[in-house]
């Protein structure tokens, strides 16, 4: 059982997951459709679903530190595919094509004569008010075919690229717990916010609550090849977790989903930690004046072609260090002890 927000619902309601799935069939290709209709339900079945309990345990146990590349590669296929698993994509296709067709159909009830539309595919199509909800089912049915074609390439080839990553998993304090949406998986661009419009820039950040109290972060390519088989473990604040919780929200896909009592606890921390109060003020502005400060250094990082050793990067690390601006700041103290256990003491 989960607690359940429905955007535009003032109640919250604890349902099964089974009667929050309301979305059927979406992965089976439709009928007349050359080969295997179940083909991408059953890749997941088998790359996904039958692995997905050892993925959980690898990245729940804080004791694992070191994977193997075939279990980089199940966490990576496991976390990757609750992106394209969702049908965010193939809803706002056919969102964007219901909003053509209704101006089209408009048109056609409002002076009768034939409407021409040129679609994307390179087709003409005369519409007329006999036709034209034939030809949008029509439309709506290639546009399943080629998510789902080009859903398996995107995968696999997203996979393929991040196992070069560093990937980190953090634990959030008991104050604030994780949620959850049905658009779990945030794909943020090096400004941090999300990069929907380019997916697969490389320097892209993603990231995913496992469970209430762990968040994973897979970074860009850019850590020494020594760390491609390491899992980084970290703690972070209640700031973090409300964070990370209200961008889930905003990005979601109309639903939030939490452990039972979470997704009240989730609005109920939004409301107190964004109070004006001497504690929240005093971390704001240090976290504003840190993210800026990390920012300058990541984009300092993508010019030099994603390595820490660049004399470019060691030069913006070592003057941050010295200026103290990012004291007690642990993803800034993992870079740290990063050039450290290489022999660089900044």
């Amino acid at each position: 059982m989960v607690d359940t927000l429905l955007n535009g619902d003032p109640n919250i309601k604890t349902l099964t997951t089974t009667q929050i799935c309301v979305q059927k069939n979406i992965y089976t290709f439709p009928e007349g459709i050359d080969g295997d209709r179940f083909a991408l339900e059953k890749r997941y079945a088998v790359e996904v679903d039958a692995v997905y309990p050892e993925v959980y345990a690898l990245l729940s146990d804080d004791n694992v530190k070191a994977i193997t590349p075939d279990e980089k590669s199940k966490i990576l296929n496991t976390i990757l595919s609750l992106y394209f698993r969702t049908p965010f994509f193939l809803n706002k296709q056919n969102e964007e094509l219901d909003g053509i067709f209704n101006k089209l159909s408009y048109i056609l009830n409002e002076k009768g004569d034939p409407v021409y539309y040129d679609h994307k595919n390179g087709k003409r199509y005369v519409l007329t008010l006999e036709n034209i909800e034939e030809v949008r089912t029509l439309l709506k049915i290639e546009n399943k075919v080629k998510f789902l074609e080009d859903h398996l390439e995107q995968w696999q080839s997203f996979v393929n690229h991040k196992m070069k990553c560093a990937i980190e998993v953090i634990q959030v304090p008991d104050e604030v717990h994780l949620i959850s949406s049905d658009n779990p998986v945030l794909i943020l661009g090096p400004d941090s916010s999300p990069n929907i419009q380019d997916i697969f820039n490389p320097n892209n950040i993603i990231e995913v609550a496992i469970d209430p109290k762990r968040y994973l972060i897979v970074y860009p390519n850019a850590v020494p090849e020594d760390e491609y088989t390491q899992i980084r473990r970290g703690k972070r604040d209640k700031y973090f977790a409300a964070g990370v919780n209200l961008r889930t929200q905003e990005v979601s896909d109309g639903r939030i989903l939490g452990y039972p009592g979470d997704v009240q606890k989730h609005f109920e921390s939004q409301k107190k930690l964004g109070e004006y109060s001497e504690e929240n003020l005093k971390y704001f502005v240090t976290f504003e004046k840190q993210t800026i400060l990390l920012n300058d250094l990541l984009n300092t990082l993508m010019k030099s072609g994603g390595t820490f050793f660049t004399k470019a990067v060691i030069m913006k690390v070592k003057l941050l260090s010295s200026s103290g601006a990012l004291k007690g700041n642990e993803a800034f103290e993992k870079i740290l002890k990063m050039y450290s256990d290489k022999g660089l003491n900044l």
